[in-house]
């Protein structure tokens, strides 16, 4: 079968489109042997909708699939699952992704802006202005999150976490800044941490699972006594690497509502430090296996009652 591609849409259809919301758009298409990257790019250009592509995917896997007047949005989400992929949007942007960042990226933005809520009103406007972006071939994410962030006038903190990367040519629609900062360390399964004056952001590392726009956030649902329980019953993933170990239990405190304390005097005796270095990566683990996994590497244990921790050195 010769490996060619054809793509469609039909007059009728396209004049239909310009009144018709953007996920509710009809289309009619094949693809054969064609490449991911290639055919959701042209998916998301016929509809002149910016795409994100996770850094994570393999652009260069093969599609073989035929829509015939067929949802937007039913294309998209059939092309994603059957890469086991999933789609969310954020400011107009269409994110594909692994299914845990593309469900909770709409929840790293609400709860970045939801931090923004008591900062002094000119530096929230500078978070929440929008501008295009665009950048070149072979750009790093982290030096191009110190250049949105200093243009603001924003000091970023912890940039080491976000790894070496090379990036190709991109260009997006306005986005307010948090957005767009959001969806830099996203791929990356990094969130940023605003301070309460608005002055700095804090790369920190994203804890799985992340509920889903429409869901209370983790923290909320985990406030009283009760909620405390089904924390206890939560699988979680997670994923770091080389992150100091006492943001990291720092960041998760703060979502699940525990109550953290430190052995200091047995972390001096054994020569342990809240800025040890960590790295793990777990799947579909209790709230124990998780931290051990967290602070174990560091040489740190804890103790459990409810949702009060306490962490000491391990001998």
């Amino acid at each position: 079968m010769s490996r060619s591609i054809s793509f469609f849409v039909s007059l009728a259809v396209g004049i239909f489109c310009l009144t018709t919301p953007l996920w509710a758009q009809r289309i009619t298409a094949v693809w054969q042997g064609q490449q991911l990257g290639a055919v959701l790019e042209r998916l998301a250009n016929a509809r002149h909708a910016p795409l994100w592509l996770d850094r994570r995917v393999d652009p260069q896997q093969t599609v073989d699939v035929q829509f015939t007047d067929v949802p937007f949005a039913q294309a998209l989400a059939e092309l994603a699952e059957q890469h086991e992929l999933g789609v969310g949007q954020l400011g107009g942007v269409i994110y594909v992704g692994p299914k845990e960042t593309a469900r909770g990226l709409a929840t790293l933005a609400r709860r970045a802006r939801a931090a923004l809520a008591l900062t002094p009103a000119a530096k929230r406007q500078r978070w929440l202005r929008a501008a295009p972006s665009e950048w070149p071939r072979l750009t790093q994410p982290r030096a191009l999150l110190k250049e949105l962030l200093q243009q603001a006038g924003i000091e970023l903190v912890d940039d080491r976490l976000v790894p070496h990367d090379l990036w190709p040519a991109r260009e997006l629609p306005p986005l307010a800044l948090v957005d767009r900062v959001v969806l830099i360390l996203a791929g990356f399964d990094l969130t940023c941490e605003i301070s309460r004056d608005g002055g700095s952001c804090r790369v920190v590392p994203i804890v799985y699972p992340l509920p889903a726009a429409g869901d209370a956030p983790l923290a909320e649902a985990s406030s009283s006594g009760r909620s405390g329980a089904s924390v206890a019953r939560r699988q979680f993933s997670l994923r770091l690497e080389n992150q100091p170990v006492g943001r990291v239990v720092q960041q998760l405190a703060g979502q699940l509502k525990l109550e953290i304390s430190w052995n200091e005097e047995s972390l001096r005796k054994n020569g342990r430090s809240r800025e040890t270095l960590v790295s793990c990566e777990v799947a579909d683990v209790d709230l124990d296996e998780l931290l051990r996994s967290i602070l174990e590497p560091a040489g740190l244990g804890f103790s459990k009652e409810g949702q009060r921790i306490e962490i000491h050195a391990l001998p």
